[in-house]
Parts: structure tokens; sequence; C-alpha cells
């Protein structure tokens, strides 16, 4: 049998750096939620990728009192759990190994002053080893260097991605906390370019402002409000129609109690509400913010925070089932603002389809028009909608051009197929 013995401080260090702090973005996502609990209202987030990554964060918040300002960067020393009970946490941070696991995995300075200090004060970590606090020249709130990340885990450095990889990434989730909090201002600098500028804009208009910034208007225009509010919870937000899909799940937001999650529980649900309106290989885009009892949500599940534990899931889950399914229901059927550009530009980039479409379609409607008028067609059977038009031609025995009273209408037989079929199932 192996000696058991303590690890040393330097590998504890490196598990602990591990545990939090997985690739750049990590470290991005840890401090701003740390200027977010600091009350910030204004966040800057620089990345300069040329060699190696470094991030630069600067925040208006309240700041770090020189007293506190090398006790912060020791490991399970936080400001945010004033008592011992995890189960109503309610500041993005507590665990206090964000700053203690940067400075582990990289060169770590933190400038700050709150707003009983004269003069700001400076802090610099490396190797684990603190400087002496200087003062230096700083404005209100907080500025954060992170450098060298990773030359200290060599194996942790040779794992990470591609400098495109990584900025994707980063991006990805500075918009993702843009999203939860709308009423604060988010500027983001690639290589001391801006990149992002999210406001906060008209109080009135905040969310749908945000929306516009982090998704685009596209999902905007192509999207539904949902809402539903009982005592134990609450669930709003936009979801997507279901011509409004993407390949996977990274433009989906989901907001529970103002933290920014994946929880695959709650995806598998959404999933689930768009069954029989989406290819199994296609994702909804939705953005969803959940209010649940801090009582009945555990998030000291995972070092980053990202998956929680939630008491009556299932009802939960139920409930957003039905509230999507009655949406879309509502809704009819309705096509994405993209969905039709896409279509419309598919058409125009195959000239040689689309001249002997004209032709054909031509010689049909003049047919057609010889022979009918559009408000003298007498249907076989009532439960046929007008919005589907009248079938007047069919290509490659796949799709069929329909035309009502004021649009052309493409019907792919394969699906509308499908359709019938299940309806006759619920019937």
């Amino acid at each position: 049998m192996y000696e058991i013995r303590k690890l040393n401080k330097e590998v504890i260090n490196a598990i602990a750096a591990g545990e939090v702090i997985e690739r750049p973005y990590s470290i991005v996502k840890e401090l701003i939620e740390n200027s977010i609990d600091a009350g910030a209202k204004n966040i800057e987030v620089h990345i300069d990728f040329e060699n190696s990554i470094n991030i630069k964060i600067v925040d208006d918040g309240a700041g770090i009192d020189e007293k506190y300002l090398g006790v912060s960067v020791d490991r399970h020393a936080t400001s945010k759990l004033l008592n011992s009970n995890l189960y109503g946490v309610t500041t993005l941070g507590f665990r206090g190994e964000a700053l203690y696991a940067i400075a582990a995995a990289s060169k770590l300075t933190i400038i700050s002053r709150t707003s009983n200090m004269s003069e700001a004060k400076k802090l610099i970590i490396k190797n684990n080893l603190k400087s002496e606090i200087i003062p230096t020249k700083g404005k209100l709130g907080t500025e954060v260097i992170v450098e060298e990340i990773f030359n200290n885990i060599p194996v942790r450095r040779k794992f990470m991605k591609s400098k495109t990889s990584e900025f994707n990434v980063i991006r990805s989730t500075i918009k993702k906390i843009a999203f939860s909090r709308p009423h604060i201002c988010i500027n983001y600098y690639e290589n001391r370019k801006i990149k992002y500028l999210f406001t906060a804009g008209k109080k009135e208009k905040i969310i749908a402002n945000r929306i516009s910034e982090v998704l685009g208007d596209d999902f905007l225009q192509s999207s539904l409000y949902v809402k539903e509010v009982n005592k134990d919870f609450s669930i709003k937000g936009f979801i997507g129609i279901p011509t409004y899909n993407k390949p996977t799940w990274n433009d989906s937001i989901i907001v529970l109690n103002n933290r920014v999650i994946k929880d695959r529980v709650i995806l598998g649900a959404i999933k689930a509400a768009y069954a029989g309106l989406i290819s199994g290989i296609r994702f909804p885009v939705v953005s969803l913010f959940f209010d649940i009892n801090p009582d009945n949500v555990d998030f000291n599940v995972h070092p980053t925070k990202s998956e929680v534990r939630i008491l009556n899931r299932n009802i939960i889950n139920a409930v957003l089932i039905k509230r999507i399914r009655y949406a879309l229901k509502k809704a009819g059927l309705v096509n994405s603002v993209s969905f039709e550009r896409n279509l419309i530009n598919s058409f125009n980039s195959k000239s040689n389809i689309k001249e002997t479409l004209d032709i054909n379609f031509e010689n049909t409607l003049n047919t057609f028009n010889k022979n009918y008028q559009y408000n003298d067609i007498r249907l076989e059977s009532n439960k046929i909608e007008k919005r589907l038009g009248y079938a007047i031609a069919q290509i490659n025995k796949m799709f069929i051009i329909a035309q009502s009273e004021s649009k052309l209408i493409l019907i792919d037989q394969h699906a509308a197929h499908e359709r019938i079929v299940l309806e006759k199932i619920r019937n």
C-alpha cells in the first residue's frame, strides 16, 4: 500500500486553480461577477492576446479597503457570506476562491480605492507571493490585471484553445452576463479595439434594449414573450419561434436568481417543449429569467457555480414546458425574419433554377388565372385554412407552390405530411 501523505502547498494551489479557472474565460467571468457584487454600474473588460492572454477588468464599484486588500487573495476569504447559510446566498460569488485561484494561476495585480480612501492602493501577487501594498493612481472602484496566465501550470496552458476559440468563449461569457444585468453598462475591448458596448438604456425599455444588443434584432422580432408567476417561483423571458433555431445551445441564455447557469435539465425541458416543431439536431434559442426562493436553490454544487440543485424541479419543468407550448400554439404558423431572408437568398443565388421556375410558374399561373379567380375557389373541406392558400404547382415532387390572396406560399410536402400524421395521432 502506498504511503498516505498530505499534498504540498504548490500542488494544493494548482488543484484549486484548476477547479475554478478552466480557461481564460473563467477568469473574466469571476472578475466581472466580483465587480457586480461590488455594486458597479460601469465595467470595462480589456483582453489582449498576442503571445499570451492578458486580462484587465475595471469597475466603479465600492472598491476594497486597504486593510482588506491583502486578505482578499487568501483562500476562503470572502465578504459575501455573512453567515454559515449556503442556501440563502444572493451574491454571485461567495466561496472566497476566485482571487486566490487566479493568483495561483497567473501574475495578479489589484488596484483599488474606496470612498473612504484618499488614494488608491496596489497589490501584486506572483507565484503566490504578495508584494507590499503601495499607493498608486486610481479611481473609485477596482482594477484587476491578470498576466502570465498558466505560466506556472504548463499542463493547463497546453490545453488552451486557439486565439479565435478563446476569444469566442470570452465573448459568449460577457454577452450572457450582460444579458443577466441589463442595468449595468459593460464595455468589452479586444486588442485595444471596442468589440461590444452594452448600454443601460431607458428604464422602460431596458430589457428589450439589452436583448437587441446581446442576441440581435432578428431574435427580438422572431421571439415570443412568456411569463408564469406563482408563490414559489416565476419564469419570464423570450422564446424563439421554431424556424429561428441554431445547431447548438450557445445562443440560449438561462438566468436563475440573476446568475447565468448551464442546466442540462432545464435545457432538456425546453427541447421537449419544441418536440415535433424542430429537428432533433437543431435547438431553439431562448432567453429566460427564473426567480426561485433562494432556500430552494443550492449553487454550492460546482466550483464555477454554473450547475445548481433545485427543489421541486419536476414542477418547475412541467410549468415551463406547458407555458412554452401554449405560447407556440397561440402564435400559430409563423416564420422568423432570418428564416424568410435565408429562403429568399437561396432562390436568388441559383439564377438558372430561378429562370426555369419563373417560366414554369408563369405558365402555370396564366393557366390558373384563366380558369379561376381566388374569390371563386370552393375548397372541398372547410377545415383547410385560407392561410395555406390554393395549390397551383409542384416542384420535383417535393414542394407545393400555393397562392393566397396576398402571398406566395412554399410548402415542404414531407414536413406537411409529418404534421398531418401528428395531428391524427393527437386527435
